[in-house]
């Protein structure tokens, strides 16, 4: 009987290592992420932003998602995401050949799977001592004032429900074109004001705002807050416990 209830006890405690473990597929999608964003982290002075042939243009070049985008699409470019993630980013929207910065009609509405397996192969790359360690002089240097003004945005462009119906109804006004960034951008101007006086990019305040928006929309916002999240509770958790 004694030998029973071991080998039982034994069986259960394999079926929790095996039903708690990451699969053999997600340790090597995660040990794939770790090693392109410690190339980026690397070589980021040396990365090219400048990309004649791509959409996403940018009047303010030196701040923003598309500069940082481009110079690290070499490594962690919309399809290479994707095929490490194993899962298409949007569900629908202009998206389709790579990402498009230029449509004024529609935007990408992302794939909540997508986002949360990508946050599945962050947490084990988070995990990583020695990963975490090599990329936090970066994450300093390049990501930590940017990733603040997300998580400061989120509840302001998460809470505008009025802005996003009338952002959606202009996207879907054939005759208002380029109308619909342009009110998201008015829209959010007074949060920019706010946020630039304590040291945060104005363009940056307004477009993280805007992201928020659009995610409310498109139903991920809950999925990028987790990510955001996450990354932040172990490169700047001193931030998120005091916000």
């Amino acid at each position: 009987m004694k030998t029973l209830k071991t080998l039982a006890f034994g069986l259960f405690l394999t079926t929790v290592y095996f039903a708690c473990s990451p699969s053999a597929a997600l340790l090597s999608s995660s040990e794939t992420l770790t090693e392109k964003l410690s190339t980026i982290a690397s070589n980021w002075g040396d990365l090219n932003s400048y990309d004649p042939h791509s959409s996403c243009f940018s009047y303010v070049p030196e701040v923003g998602v598309r500069v940082r985008y481009l110079r690290a699409r070499p490594e962690l470019g919309l399809f290479v995401v994707e095929s490490m993630v194993g899962k298409k980013a949007f569900l629908e929207g202009p998206h389709v050949q790579g990402i498009d910065c230029s449509s004024e009609a529609s935007f990408g509405y992302y794939n909540p799977a997508f986002i949360q397996r990508l946050h599945d192969m962050a947490e084990l790359a988070f995990s990583n001592p020695r990963f975490v360690s090599r990329f936090e002089s970066f994450y300093d240097a390049e990501l930590k004032n940017y990733l603040r003004t997300y998580y400061l945005s989120y509840e302001t462009g998460t809470s505008s429900k009025a802005i996003q119906s009338q952002y959606l109804q202009l996207l879907n006004d054939t005759n208002a074109g380029a109308d619909a960034g342009d009110f998201l951008q008015e829209a959010f101007r007074n949060h920019a004001d706010t946020m630039e006086p304590k040291g945060y990019d104005w363009y940056e305040a307004n477009t993280c705002a805007g992201f928020w928006a659009r995610r409310s929309i498109d139903g991920t916002a809950d999925e990028f807050y987790a990510l955001l999240k996450s990354a932040m509770e172990v490169f700047d958790p001193g931030f998120v416990k005091s916000s």
